[in-house]
């Protein structure tokens, strides 16, 4: 089941979001940098999020991650989720409504 597509993105889901586009936009970032263990391995429970914040030096990691604290675990799937799909170009959301077309 794709969760990450199921959910309605809140404004907050989508700032979060582009702020990890912006992320890995970042040279040295490409495969999702020093959160790469949050943002593409999808460890996003408070466990991972405040261990990252604990050593995080970098103002857009910091930002990442208490943005990332700041909506429930459901909310993170969707994001970690599309991530990869805005960086390809179209949303999940966008794909999933040309397919039932």
């Amino acid at each position: 089941m794709n969760y990450g597509a199921m959910i309605e993105p809140t404004e907050r889901m989508r700032k979060v979001l582009q702020m990890c586009v912006d992320w890995y936009g970042l040279s040295g970032n490409e495969c999702g940098g020093s959160l790469h263990v949050i943002l593409d391995d999808d460890n996003i429970d408070e466990y991972w999020i405040n261990k990252f914040r604990e050593d995080a030096a970098d103002p857009e990691a910091i930002a990442i991650l208490d943005g990332l604290k700041q909506i429930p675990e459901e909310q993170r799937i969707w994001v970690t989720y599309n991530i990869h799909n805005t960086l390809g170009g179209k949303p999940a959301r966008e794909i999933y409504e040309e397919i039932e077309e």
